[in-house]
């Protein structure tokens, strides 16, 4: 019903993940070699400084907001140091997977780093399963060359790939724009690797979890215990850093225009610096105090206040994930019973969402770490 026949190109059937990154790897490798045969001096080197450990500081300072062209998948068996090439880049993508948590490219590329035995472990767990190995037979892909979008929007509304679709859609995701793996050699493993990327999205449906940076982290740790992927670890270790000391979520008299200042820009600049400046919320509660001023001393003259008359909300978001979250994202993940990437997600799509919750033994956040998981 919500499923596709695969497509007919070779080129796609053959090795589908494979598709795309070996097209822009094989552009980015012959771009690398035109700048080696170049004559023209490097913009790493560090002018008047004969020593090289500063050219080395001044290519490293570059490189760590700049993540460089990667190789094509097979080159880097027979690239020199091929640890240390690792390494390099497994650095860079972790301070900016910190630095820039939106960015799915630098967590995409960490996850390849140093994951093949984990992987391995993953195909032995899809071996031990009838379904885990017929996935691997037939290698399906989720995303829209084998998935009706449009289908599994007219489910009902208790089904898995409704509230999959209702999850998409509310945030402006697609489930088809997940990063090709291009360190992994091994096909097969290759094949895991991005199966689970492409069931990230149904977890997220799964658990009830958005896209806030204590929601992504709290469903890394989750991960983990489904996978045993180091950045799975490293994203629930360090994330907590990228979460934002201090939120305020705005009622709908903090979103009027006239309180704003002007109009719908006003409205979004405030909701934008509330997000960004941990010390903005200040301004705004100062002008709810003065836009509507104390009421009577008297109890029963006070009228009761409705819900969009409510102040703003304040969440802490870090404190939050650090003392609650994480500790329900640990229970949680060691409650499942079954692997996700090893089963035929495709056919419960139709069926209820509740089913497919008790089928894995998962367990929902409690009500009072909702407002942090929306």
């Amino acid at each position: 019903m919500v499923l596709k026949a695969p497509s007919s190109d070779s080129a796609v059937s053959q090795c589908p993940w494979r598709a795309v990154s070996i097209c822009n790897s094989r552009r980015s490798t012959s771009h690398h070699k035109k700048l080696r045969t170049s004559s023209e001096p490097s913009r790493y080197a560090c002018k008047g400084s004969p020593k090289p450990q500063f050219r080395l500081l001044a290519f490293c300072a570059h490189g760590v907001l700049t993540l460089r062209p990667l190789l094509a998948p097979g080159e880097m068996q027979n690239h020199p140091n091929e640890t240390l090439f690792k390494a390099d880049i497994a650095a860079r993508c972790a301070i900016n997977a910190v630095l820039r948590p939106k960015e799915d490219l630098h967590i995409a590329t960490l996850s390849e780093m140093f994951v093949e035995s984990q992987l391995e472990r993953m195909r032995q767990f899809m071996m031990q399963e009838e379904e885990g190995r017929e996935i691997l037979k037939q290698r399906p892909l989720f995303d829209d060359r084998f998935i009706d979008y449009e289908g599994l929007r007219r489910l009902p509304e208790n089904t898995l790939g409704y509230a999959l679709m209702k999850f998409l859609d509310g945030n402006s995701l697609h489930a088809g724009h997940r990063q090709p793996v291009r360190f992994v050699e091994d096909e097969e493993l290759a094949y895991i690797l991005t199966r689970y990327r492409q069931l990230h999205d149904v977890m997220h449906a799964a658990f009830g979890m958005g896209i806030s940076v204590e929601s992504e982290v709290a469903l890394k740790l989750i991960e983990f215990h489904q996978t045993g992927l180091p950045m799975t670890l490293l994203s629930a270790a360090f994330g907590p850093f990228a979460a934002p000391l201090l939120r305020v979520q705005l009622s709908a008299a903090a979103t009027d225009v006239a309180l704003a200042g002007g109009g719908p820009a006003a409205v979004a600049s405030v909701t934008h610096s509330l997000t960004e400046a941990p010390n903005s919320w200040l301004q705004l509660l100062t002008s709810q105090k003065e836009k509507h001023p104390a009421a009577s001393a008297t109890p029963a003259a006070t009228p009761a206040k409705t819900e969009d008359e409510q102040g703003p909300v304040v969440l802490y978001p870090r404190q939050v994930l650090l003392n609650d979250l994480l500790p329900w994202a640990d229970a949680a993940g060691k409650a499942m019973r079954r692997r996700v990437y090893c089963l035929f997600v495709e056919e419960w799509l139709d069926k209820p969402l509740d089913a497919f919750r008790e089928h894995c033994c998962i367990m929902l956040p409690p009500a009072h770490l909702l407002p942090y998981c929306a």
